[in-house]
């Protein structure tokens, strides 16, 4: 055994310079798997993470009749499954500034769960009761702590403002509103809801019946993008990516291949030695395992070191750990093609040349 494995280390360093091409060959291709796997998946995600800014999860309930849903019906949405948010406008007026009368916003009442639909990036852990649009912010120089006196419904009112929105992405008219949060009493023209990823038809299946005491009711996406537009489940499934493993895994495998059958008479010479099928065998693997093997675990550590010192998504290095497993699967055919190759040499190659 050991004088197959140093036999087996000795070939491996005779020829550098092609023991060189191989083990770059194989380095390089785990590395650009995983990159390439990477990139795609975590653009994906990316992609993914702005159609949810812009509510490509949000829904609207509405009464066929324009008749107004139940607050606190629409409020308990929040405790279904799949629902990561849940409310309404209870009411909505213009409002005008003592210290520039010609400036006009909206003065909006909403419950709790509306509050996070509109503005996302707001954290169920956040006490906010008091919220401006960055317009209004901007044109009045607020921030977090500030105060601001309005002119609503001919009432003068006083709000000290716990959230500004730094942009308005869902719903551009509230850039100029004041937005203040109260008990989900009374009732809400539409209930919006936002739901987790996948959650979708689940969800909407749920809504239909929500209201059932208010009448007939329509489930509408607020997305206005185009509807074909791929979701993050439909890209993953479609990605180039998932070739990659394969790709690289045959050019490797070529490469090696093609290194054993530059070594026909080499084998030929062992076999005349009688070395059996089986000790040739163990060299084939001790091989692959220098060749290829050791370095894609190589190439696996560096990734790893990478991703650690990254803000790579968990999704991404998991689509890429199957994907660089898949890589590894396939390498399992080298030594296979290498034993096809022995059975085919004979001892009396040697002699001719072969």
């Amino acid at each position: 055994m050991s004088t197959i494995v140093d036999e087996t280390a000795a070939n491996f360093a005779s020829r550098p310079f092609r023991r060189v091409v191989i083990v770059f060959v194989a380095l390089v291709a785990p590395l650009s798997l995983m990159v390439i796997t990477c990139v795609e998946v975590q653009s994906s995600i990316v992609r993914e993470e702005m159609r949810t800014d812009l509510g490509s999860h949000v829904f609207t309930v509405s009464n066929d009749q324009n008749r107004p849903l139940d607050a606190g019906r629409c409020d308990q949405l929040n405790t279904v499954s799949g629902v990561m948010t849940a409310g309404g406008v209870l009411a909505s007026s213009a409002f005008s500034v003592p210290t520039d009368p010609g400036y006009l916003g909206d003065y909006v009442r909403v419950t709790p769960g509306y509050l996070r639909v509109l503005w996302p990036s707001v954290e169920k852990s956040e006490l906010v009761k008091v919220g401006v649009g960055s317009s209004l912010a901007a044109n009045f120089g607020l921030v977090s702590g500030a105060h601001l006196a309005i002119v609503a419904n001919s009432q003068p009112l006083f709000f000290r403002v716990d959230y500004v929105a730094v942009e308005d992405r869902r719903f551009p008219t509230f850039s100029r509103a004041i937005v203040v949060v109260e008990a989900p009493t009374g009732s809400v023209l539409s209930c919006y809801v936002e739901v987790q990823a996948g959650a979708s038809d689940d969800v909407a299946t749920v809504l239909a019946g929500w209201f059932a005491d208010s009448g007939q009711v329509t489930v509408t996406s607020i997305w206005s993008a185009d509807q074909s537009q791929p979701t993050l489940q439909d890209e993953l499934a479609s990605r180039i990516s998932q070739w990659v493993p394969f790709i690289l895994a045959a050019t490797v495998i070529l490469v090696w291949c093609f290194s054993w059958m530059m070594r026909r008479q080499e084998i030929s010479v062992y076999r005349m030695l009688g070395l059996s099928t089986a000790q040739l065998v163990l060299m084939s693997l001790i091989e692959w395992s220098l060749a290829l093997l050791a370095p894609a675990a190589a190439a696996l550590l560096v990734a790893v070191i990478f991703a650690a010192r990254t803000h790579v998504a968990g999704l991404a290095l998991g689509i890429t750990g199957i994907d660089f497993s898949r890589y590894i699967s396939l390498l399992l055919l080298a030594p296979l093609l290498a034993l096809l190759a022995l059975l085919s040499v004979k001892p009396l190659d040697a002699v001719k040349g072969r």
